[in-house]
């Protein structure tokens, strides 16, 4: 297998993992991706440290996912009728000068709960951009049958980050402290910026437009309307950001109440499951087929659920990291797949639109930590973790049930003219071939 994969690079097959455009797209999201996870640790020990509340920990998680589900659709309209590239480089500026502020309050000794819970929601708007901007641009750049590898690979980073985010954070918070850690967003922040001004990306021109945003918006639901697959794999994204995701906020609190570990111990605890997503995210770039897409991003979703539980129940440190290993594994199957079927699955003239879905599927989030630190209060943290796990198994089942469709192996979708949207009433735009 690695042989026919050095052959194939060899001749050429591979040429977009050297692509400019690529390599920019993907040091923007692993870095991106890393400050993500480093502050969603340093946040949730922080925060529990001073109010010692379950509810208020996950609450930081709650805030940074809250702006997907309110304006996630709108920011998939808009990256199609906008530049993508601009709209990037503009969030970076604005999270490098965010970052750069907490720095300043938590060196001045002023840093309060409530400064963090604002640069969650804003960290949230940035992630905005994610689906619909960065990662469509995959796929404005990558063509054809590699774009399943592009999107395993930058899915790879992202996993990647997912371990050394909360170890690098746990690390910086106990020796250089909060300041620390709010610098070194900063400066990675800037470095995207950077790396996004040395490339070109295709004209906005070329992309689709329609007489208004909202216009956009209600276009790509009536699409999603006549599309059970792709609205089967939307409901997968919603039971996993319902029921699976939430557990992630719940493990400071567990490491620090129930193991009595330290900053960077719990650094170490919660990297265990970046590491299996790692591990995870190599094995689907290898030995992943288009004809195994849909079981292993659904498998991937019943995975983490089930040693989501696993951990709960866990009685000492090194089992719940070798759990949260396994839980990084599944979640690794189904991050990787996510974008891939959306994009596959979506014509080029709505891909934005359905992106934008998908981040308000992900933005369902803030009810399941809502739900899981309310619980987390009430019965305790390892409690509420294997209720919602469980609550979550039923859920995915009944999807199961309900999209029967979503066990079905189908072709990419087409685009123009001739995209299968055409057939599915009131989506103006497909019979005349543009918007």
């Amino acid at each position: 297998m690695w042989g026919l994969q050095l052959a194939a690079f060899r001749h050429g097959r591979n040429r977009w993992l050297t692509d400019r455009r690529f390599i920019a797209i993907f040091l923007v999201g692993t870095l991106t991706s890393l400050v993500r996870w480093l502050e969603m640790l340093v946040f949730g020990v922080y925060v529990f440290a001073e109010t010692g509340s379950a509810t208020m920990t996950a609450a930081m998680t709650l805030l940074r996912l809250l702006p997907l589900a309110l304006f996630g659709a709108f920011g998939g309209a808009v990256a199609d009728r906008l530049d993508r590239r601009r709209m990037m480089q503009w969030g970076l500026v604005a999270m490098c000068i965010l970052a750069a502020g907490l720095a300043v309050l938590a060196w001045s000794g002023r840093l309060e709960v409530w400064h963090l819970g604002v640069a969650a929601f804003l960290g949230g708007v940035f992630w905005i951009t994610d689906f619909p901007v960065r990662r469509a641009l995959i796929g404005d750049v990558i063509r054809g049958p590699f774009l399943g590898r592009a999107m395993g690979v930058d899915t790879l980073a992202n996993n990647g980050t997912r371990m050394l985010g909360p170890l690098l954070g746990g690390t910086v918070l106990a020796t250089v402290g909060l300041e620390g850690a709010f610098a070194l967003s900063a400066v990675l922040h800037a470095l995207c910026w950077i790396a996004f001004q040395a490339v070109r990306f295709p004209s906005p021109g070329s992309g689709p437009r329609t007489s208004g945003v909202w216009r956009s918006v209600a276009e790509g639901i009536r699409y999603l309307r006549g599309d059970r697959h792709l609205a089967g794999v939307l409901a997968v994204t919603v039971v996993f950001n319902l029921w699976a995701f939430p557990m992630i906020s719940m493990i400071p609190v567990i490491g620090e109440e129930s193991f009595r570990l330290g900053p960077s111990a719990v650094g170490i605890l919660a990297s265990t499951e970046g590491a299996g997503a790692l591990v995870g995210s190599l094995l689907v770039a290898v030995f992943a087929r288009p004809a195994n897409f849909m079981r292993l991003y659904f498998a991937g979703c019943v995975f983490y659920l089930v040693f989501s539980i696993a951990f709960a129940a866990s009685p000492f440190p090194w089992l719940a990291g070798a759990m949260l290993f396994v839980v990084g594994l599944g979640g690794a199957a189904y991050a990787a797949m996510q974008t891939t079927l959306v994009i596959l699955s979506a014509p080029a003239e709505v891909r934005g639109r359905m992106m934008g879905v998908l981040s308000v599927c992900i933005g369902t989030g803030p009810l399941g930590f809502y739900h899981v630190g309310v619980l987390a209060d009430w019965i305790g943290a390892r409690n509420a973790v294997a209720l919602i796990g469980l609550e979550g198994l039923v859920a995915a089942i009944g999807i199961s049930l309900a999209w029967p469709e979503i066990h079905r192996r189908r072709r990419p979708a087409a685009s123009g003219a001739g995209a299968r949207a055409g057939n599915v009433p009131g989506l103006r735009f497909a019979r005349r071939g543009k918007l």
